[in-house]
């Protein structure tokens, strides 16, 4: 199968500009598109990875990115709920904590989210939990519903829900392998993902989590990832792990130009 990947496009920073979006360009003849998350914020991501999946008539897996869940405002309904609504009767799956048959392939996504347990040194953590908690901009831009109100999520929440994505990942790669199975997050599974440079920084749990043993035990054919902008990838014994994440607009002066995916093929 020919794949697709790409993540971290961060449309909305065009929209808020009123400027144009591109399309996602298939030079490469991928036969399979994935979005593994921070595409745009609430449902536009999705109205973008219907339209994607239109123009291009292939099936796109999407993923929501943290930034997904931002500009939620005073709207209580769940992004999730709206997403789900926006695609349905299309082509595009939305894979939180769920898994999706493609020809030979399994996809097995979910958002991962981190657990800031990165590190050796329980001090180490708790210095990472404590610096998210005042520093990263989640903490302050994301809301869950809370006895009928809005309130920001806190570190627990996302601890929480890193546990569900890493025991439902857990469960799939443990079933038979039937077919081949492609791991799909938009966090990071293992500290190899960032440079040697930023894996020792207390900013890193914020978005690696260390699961190498899951990777080292059931070998999934590949682990594609985002929320790391930039690319890279390496393999894991027989596990294919990469990223292909465009990053912001005022960062990459050719944004625009930058809607290409690299293919892999599994």
């Amino acid at each position: 199968m020919k794949i697709g990947l790409i993540s971290d496009i961060h449309n909305e920073f065009i929209r808020y500009q009123r400027g144009e979006v591109p399309n996602i360009s298939n030079e490469k003849g991928f036969e399979v598109l994935v979005l593994a998350g921070d595409i745009d914020c609430q449902g536009y991501g999705a109205e973008y990875a219907v339209r994607q999946s239109e123009l291009l008539g292939i099936p796109v897996i999407y993923i929501l990115g943290n930034h997904e869940y931002y500009d939620q405002y005073d709207d209580k309904e769940p992004v999730v709920d709206k997403v789900r609504k926006i695609i349905h009767g299309t082509q595009v799956t939305l894979l939180n904590n769920a898994t999706v048959d493609i020809d030979e392939v399994r996809f097995i996504g979910s958002t991962l989210w981190s657990d800031y347990q990165l590190f050796d040194s329980p001090v180490r953590n708790k210095m990472a939990r404590d610096y998210a908690s005042v520093r990263l901009n989640d903490f302050n831009h994301i809301k869950r519903l809370e006895q009928d109100e809005l309130t920001n999520i806190n570190v627990e929440d996302v601890v929480g829900w890193h546990q569900e994505a890493r025991a439902f990942i857990t469960g799939e790669l443990n079933k038979e392998p039937a077919k081949k199975k492609v791991v799909v997050t938009h966090h990071a599974p293992m500290a190899d993902c960032l440079s040697e440079k930023l894996r020792d920084e207390i900013l890193a749990a914020c978005y690696v989590s260390n699961l190498d043993g899951l990777i080292n035990q059931y070998s999934p054919a590949a682990w594609l990832y985002g929320h790391v902008h930039g690319n890279n990838s390496f393999k894991v014994n027989q596990t294919l792990i990469q990223r292909h994440a465009r990053g912001y607009p005022n960062v990459n002066e050719k944004y625009k130009d930058n809607y290409k995916p690299v293919l892999i093929h599994i």
